[in-house]
């Protein structure tokens, strides 16, 4: 008699979206006192704050790909 085992297959968590978490971060470091929410949720406002960095150099290099690319200015370094 040949038994089959069937491993259980794991439930996979769905992954929320990254649109639905910024309003959820924006809230918890504003909410009540800001300051205090800024000292205690250190972590929380340093990934923030990288995040924003990305966004902005990710902007600029956007940015200057425009450029290169309609105007044909060459930027030389």
């Amino acid at each position: 008699m040949n038994v089959t085992y069937f491993k259980k297959k794991k439930k996979k968590k769905k992954k929320k979206p990254p649109e639905n978490l910024l309003p959820k971060v924006l809230f918890s470091l504003c909410s009540g006192d800001p300051i205090k929410n800024l000292e205690s949720k250190q972590s929380t406002t340093k990934q923030f704050a990288e995040l924003l960095h990305f966004v902005l150099l990710f902007d600029d290099l956007k940015v200057g790909f425009f450029f290169i690319y309609f105007f044909g200015i060459e930027i030389n370094n």
